[in-house]
């Protein structure tokens, strides 16, 4: 079975008839349930790079910010890896001065990326025990390294402050029927591509 990777979304326009332009072809794209971000670029009439990887589709409706008419969220699902570039290219087409945010995550495979300063410093917190922790939350969660540490020092019982030392010794520990995933968020530059 394939794994997925779900991205996140948030595209700033320089003005809210880019950011129209910019929604109208990202629903369009949803509406016609089209899987390829080249088979929209070629209807488009934009070039397509060869060296880019287009398997990937939008999982919903692009929407606009309530508040701010130049913003647009949209969430996409690509197999196995992020294909945030592939995204950028799309939209910088449309909107050349747009600025494109995304976090991604694809759990099975260990990858968390983003290039949205409101993921810096985040991690991808993912607790189920079979017995209830107090102060520790089940579920998943994007926690800040403060909340990283005071969930570790409860599961390990350990008054250690330090993240590194715990997230190792979280790694080394067998947690039996429990689940405890802790990930770090990496940051991700966009790559330039040559058109």
């Amino acid at each position: 079975m394939a794994n997925h990777c779900y991205n996140e979304f948030m595209v700033k326009c320089s003005n809210s008839v880019e950011a129209q332009k910019v929604l109208a072809t990202l629903n369009n794209m949803y509406s016609k349930d089209i899987v390829c971000i080249d088979d929209c670029m070629k209807q488009a009439g934009m070039r397509v790079p060869k060296n880019m990887d287009y398997r990937d589709y939008i999982r919903a409706e692009a929407t606009q910010n309530n508040e701010d008419a130049t913003v647009i969220y949209f969430t996409t699902k690509s197999a196995g890896s992020p294909r945030p570039n592939s995204w950028k290219h799309l939209i910088q087409r449309i909107s050349p001065t747009a600025k494109v945010y995304f976090y991604a995550e694809e759990p099975g495979q260990g990858i968390f990326q983003t290039n949205n300063p409101d993921y810096f410093d985040k991690y991808y917190v993912n607790i189920f025990l079979d017995k209830e922790v107090e102060g520790v939350e089940e579920g998943t969660n994007l926690c800040s390294k403060e909340e990283v540490i005071s969930i570790l020092q409860k599961l390990l019982h350990t008054s250690n402050d330090d993240i590194e030392d715990l997230l190792t010794l979280a790694e080394k520990t067998d947690w039996g029927d429990n689940v405890v995933y802790i990930y770090p968020i990496d940051s991700f530059d966009f790559m330039d591509y040559d058109y």
